[in-house]
């Protein structure tokens, strides 16, 4: 293959158990090395995580543009990589990997060109530095980015750092009761994938002064009638701008059937929440 194929533009690499031996490792390579238009490469619990030769032949394609990757561990050859990579506009994390306390403080020259940004596992919140650093070196330039595994120190990150987002979606596994007030004014579609208390949504939706085009909440303990009217009163005053507003809500329900009825007039609401639903 890597003496024949130099067209190929999709490529996935799934090696699950042990590393792949330095024969297999050196012809992969060598396969990357070839293509003259690769466009999106996904890449699971393949390399040796603490090896940068794979970041150098990654990176160093001048066509890609979408990565996929799942990490246990961030190398600086990866951060230098991401930062030479000058097409790569889409980047796919299976977690945020610890580290290394040096790379913490590193002095990263530039940018990274990313526009889109997803992180599917940021757990445990210990790495959150990790995600912090590759907030700060996206900074202005990313528009669309999921988070699945946030608290208030990254929501306040995004708040300081990725200030041209077009597209926010972020998940956590424990109520948020102070949602963020200073998001990105660029926003036009907006999920909250967490449960907000009644009081905060109010507040939140009461000093929302950003013209979203879209809205997704996410309720599984606050669901009383005040939240489905909070919603229904934000979607009517914006409805030259608010195009859709969903509503997902967990089992097991205690909202009114009157309020449901009336609410679902003016908002989309899901009862039947999929467990792989996907933000992104």
């Amino acid at each position: 293959m890597e003496k024949k194929s130099n067209k190929i533009q999709f490529m996935e690499i799934n090696f699950r158990g042990q590393l792949p031996s330095k024969k297999i490792d050196q012809s992969i390579g060598n396969l990357i090395k070839a293509q003259k238009n690769l466009k999106s490469c996904k890449f699971i619990e393949y390399w040796d995580p603490k090896d940068p030769s794979i970041y150098k032949v990654l990176l160093n394609n001048n066509s890609l543009t979408h990565l996929n990757l799942s990490l246990s561990y961030f190398h600086q050859s990866f951060f230098e990589g991401l930062l030479a990579c000058k097409n790569l506009e889409t980047l796919e994390l299976l977690r945020c990997p610890q580290m290394p306390s040096h790379l913490l403080d590193f002095p990263f020259k530039g940018s990274l060109p990313i526009k889109n940004l997803k992180v599917i596992m940021n757990y445990p919140a210990a790495f959150n530095e990790s995600l912090t650093v590759l907030l700060h070196m996206c900074n202005i330039n990313l528009r669309k980015l999921f988070i699945s595994g946030v608290d208030d120190i990254i929501i306040d990150n995004i708040c300081s750092y990725n200030t041209r987002l077009t597209h926010l979606s972020i998940l956590a596994q424990q109520q948020i009761f102070d949602p963020p007030q200073s998001l990105s004014s660029s926003l036009q579609h907006l999920c909250f994938n967490f449960n907000i208390d009644t009081n905060s949504l109010k507040i939140f939706l009461n000093d929302c002064k950003i013209p979203l085009k879209s809205l997704e909440f996410h309720q599984s303990d606050s669901q009383g009638d005040e939240v489905f009217d909070s919603l229904v009163n934000y979607k009517i005053l914006n409805q030259n701008v608010c195009e859709e507003m969903r509503l997902f809500i967990e089992y097991p329900h205690t909202f009114s059937s009157n309020t449901f009825e009336k609410a679902k007039k003016h908002i989309n609401i899901i009862l039947d929440v999929p467990k792989n639903h996907d933000l992104w």
